[in-house]
């Protein structure tokens, strides 16, 4: 079941050989409302061991592959790491958070918008 991704649009096809690759695909995951990831997060919650669930994640690992072009690996993974991570979390609060600051009818167009430079400044930033 896992392996379909419920919800997540199709990633197989798309290539990922920029930054802008990268925060692209970012912002299709957010604006996703993928019973995946709420899966993927209560198990999680509950402790269970995602890599029991799931022992590859080849979108995260194109990224990050990716990523390493223009940062030293370590860099590059906990950038991706945690970008999947928000990715995680924005399916389960994000809208919640955006009403809670008085955007409640946000489009998912206006989401970018607002993202897009951020995420790709963070993916861009010089390694400490």
């Amino acid at each position: 079941m896992l392996a379909a991704r419920p919800g997540m649009p199709p990633t197989h096809e798309v290539a990922l050989s920029s930054t802008d690759d990268i925060v692209d695909v970012i912002l299709q995951q957010v604006a996703a409302d993928a019973p995946y990831t709420k899966i993927l997060l209560r198990a999680a919650i509950e402790g269970f061991e995602l890599r029991q669930l799931q022992e590859v994640f080849p979108l995260t690992e194109r990224a990050a592959k990716s990523a390493r072009a223009g940062l030293p690996r370590r860099e590059a993974d906990v950038r991706i790491a945690l970008l999947v991570s928000a990715i995680l979390g924005w399916q389960v609060v994000g809208r919640v958070m955006l009403e809670v600051l008085k955007h409640r009818n946000l489009s998912d167009a206006e989401i970018d918008e607002a993202l897009r430079p951020a995420l790709a400044a963070f993916l861009n930033a010089e390694p400490g």
